[in-house]
Parts: C-alpha cells; structure tokens; sequence
C-alpha cells in the first residue's frame, strides 16, 4: 500500500465551474501542463489557483490558474487532458500551442519503472533524456533499434537538476518522506505500447540499459515540441514495474500521480526564474519576421563579399516558419512542409520552388519540419546550380 497523502487529491465532482469565454482569457500563458488520465490532471489541478474552465473549439475544455509561491509574480498556467489513443498528445501540443502560446510543455503524470534496484514505487522521473523504442530493426542476427535518443530542451535542462531542492513530499507521515526520491538524471523510454509482460520487460532492459522508466506520451510531446521550437519536459511518478505485476500495484496511480505533480509545482514556485523565457510566436508572426531577416541576412553577406556556404548556412538557418518565401539574388523561392504519420511516427515532407522557373524538389522522411524545410531548400539551390539558373 501506498503512503498516506498530506492532501486528498480533489475527485472530477470537486472542480468548480467558473467559466469565462475564451475571448475573455488573458494570452499567452506561461506553462502548459499536459495530462492524460483523469487521476493525472485531478493531481496538477490541486495546485492551481484561481482556477477556471473556458472552451475553445478547437481544444475544447481548458482548465486556467496561476501557480509560483515565491514574490508577487504568478505563473499563468493552462491544464489540459488529452486523448489517450496514438499521437494523441502530439496533436495536444501542436493544438494548444498555437492557441496558448506558453514558454513551455510539462507533461506530466505516472509511469511505468524498468529496474526494482533503482526505482521505487512513488518514486518521481524527470526527463533528462527521451528515447524511442517502437522504431526497431529486425533482421537474422536479432533486434536493432532505430529510434531517437534526445536529451530534454535547453532551458529545462538548466532548472531540472533542481527539482528536488527543497522538496518535500506532501506524505501525511513526514517520517515516510524518505522514501519517495526524485530522479533527475532520468532517461524515460517512449512509445505507443501498453507493456506489462516479463518477456517484452526483459527485452527493453537488453536494448536500453540505461533506461529506467518507460511511458507513452513522451514522444508526441517533443515531436511537435520539437516542431515548435518549444521548451518541454516529461515528469511522472512510477505506478508499476512492467515486468508483468502491475495489476498488483494498481493503488499506486493516484500517489505517483500526486508526487509528479508535487514536484512540477515545486519546480513552477519561482516565477521570476521563467520571466525572460520567450512565448511560443504565432507561425504568421514568425513567417513574416524569418522571410525578412532570411533575406536581409542573405543580402548583406553576399555584398560583403562572404563566401556561398556561410551565406547559404544563414539562409537555411532562418527558414524557422511551416511556410513562406525568401528572396535568393533575386529569385523568389518559396517552401512548405506538411506532416504526416507513418506508422506511429510523425515524419516532414519539405517541398522549394522556384517560383519563376517553376523548378521544384522534395525532402522526404524527415523527423523535423524545419529539417525537412532545410534539406529541401538546399536541393533547390543544389538543382538550379546544376541547371545555370543560380551561379
């Protein structure tokens, strides 16, 4: 059995209904806590304030507050549940992005522990790495995976190792605080599957031994966070061992839950440490403020006399818009990337054209739209080289 909470985690019938109209709500927010079972965002809803609910139709239903106990200033806080089927949580982020604009994505909630010697039952994982598992080779001589090993983003990165300072778990026994430990040197496994199987367990532990906890929301969240160019991180709190038991150890959701949330907000208690963090900027912002700066930047290196790579190296660097145009020594050329899953993985078509030689090219299988953007327009400057058209 669990340990007692401090607090009980609030039940569905206890979140009050104050609602505002969503042209009534104060944007842009500063973090999104993303969730997916209703005992996840039941556990980041107790640490809200002044909390309302508002829809949006594109959305749906949104849960605002404020969080941060240090100084005057307040965090503004979004809290959203989403769909739990495959690349649920990556359409949750690209969706409420774009609308909230936040500084930055928590996801936040339990999961599931690969080794009984490192982890305890309760104990909270941060994600100091995220590695995909579904992508897999299987030939003659056995499996080889194909994934995507990424550590957490930059700024995150910096304040994570601080989770646990001053912390203290919200147990009702302060002499069992003891016993709940916050990993932040965490390296989480990421992928569609539902894994409680001995066999399956047994197989990870061989491919990922550095692993020590595994979910499914992870890799959505920074594919389109990622895409976003957004600051993200997965925190949850370890409800069972994968290894076939977990139907012995269902009573510890809510307290897994309730710890990863506990420590999400005792990394949000300082606003003042999130106040130069940029927004999320709208892609007609950013489009408009990337096709100026490519060119101007493009034009000036090329009158000054610097060389074609470092020029085209600049280029590339500023098409950071899911679409738009640049001018190149007076052509325009315009570019795009569309997604699209294959499998359970979300890959970028990068299209370029030239628009008066109509002249076109296409990068296919690229994990990043700006990836995708980047090698395509390359391949257009590369091909209008070849045909004379560029010198």
């Amino acid at each position: 059995m669990p340990p007692e909470l401090k607090d009980k985690i609030p039940d569905l019938s206890d979140l009050k209904n104050n609602f505002r109209e969503f042209k009534d709500v104060q944007l842009p927010i500063d973090i999104l806590l993303l969730t997916v079972k209703d005992i996840e965002f039941q556990s980041c809803y107790f640490y809200l304030k002044d909390v309302f609910q508002s829809y949006e139709k594109d959305l749906g239903y949104v849960y605002f507050g404020e969080m941060g106990e240090v100084g005057n200033a307040k965090l503004k806080v979004a809290l959203f549940k989403c769909s739990a089927k495959p690349g649920g949580a990556l359409l949750a982020v690209m969706n409420t992005v774009r609308k909230l604009r936040p500084k930055a994505v928590f996801c936040v909630g339990c999961c599931g522990a690969l080794h009984r010697d490192m982890t305890n039952l309760g104990d909270v994982i941060v994600s100091a790495k995220l590695t995909t598992f579904a992508q897999r080779l299987v030939t003659n001589q056995g499996v080889h995976p194909c994934g995507f090993s990424v550590p957490v983003s930059n700024d995150i990165g910096k304040i994570i190792q601080y989770a646990s300072c001053g912390w203290k778990a919200p147990l009702k026994n302060p002499e069992e605080r003891g016993s709940v430990k916050v990993h932040t040197d965490g390296e989480f496994l990421s992928g569609p599957e539902e894994i409680d199987s001995e066999e399956r367990w047994r197989e990870l532990v061989k491919l990922y031994p550095n692993a020590i906890a595994i979910e499914k929301d992870g890799e959505g969240v920074f594919s389109a966070a990622q895409d976003l160019r957004m600051e993200w991180v997965v925190i949850k709190g370890i409800s069972n061992y994968v290894d076939g038991t977990a139907s012995f150890t269902e009573k510890w959701e809510p307290f897994a839950s309730a710890m990863a949330a506990s420590v999400v907000n005792n990394i949000l208690r300082t606003p003042v440490v999130f106040k130069e963090w940029a927004h999320y900027k709208s892609s007609d912002t950013a489009r408009a403020q990337n096709e100026a700066q490519a060119s101007a930047r493009f034009n000036a290196e090329e009158g000054n006399g610097g060389s074609w790579d470092n020029t085209l190296g600049s280029l590339l660097q500023s098409l950071t818009s899911e679409s738009g145009q640049v001018n190149l020594k007076g052509r325009v050329i315009c570019y795009r990337a569309d997604g699209r899953f294959r499998g359970f993985q979300l890959e970028y078509l990068g299209v370029a054209w030239d628009v008066e030689s109509g002249t076109s090219v296409k990068a296919r299988h690229y994990k990043s739209r700006q990836g995708a953007i980047e090698h395509a327009v390359k391949q257009l400057i590369d091909e209008l080289k070849a045909k004379g058209i560029l010198s």
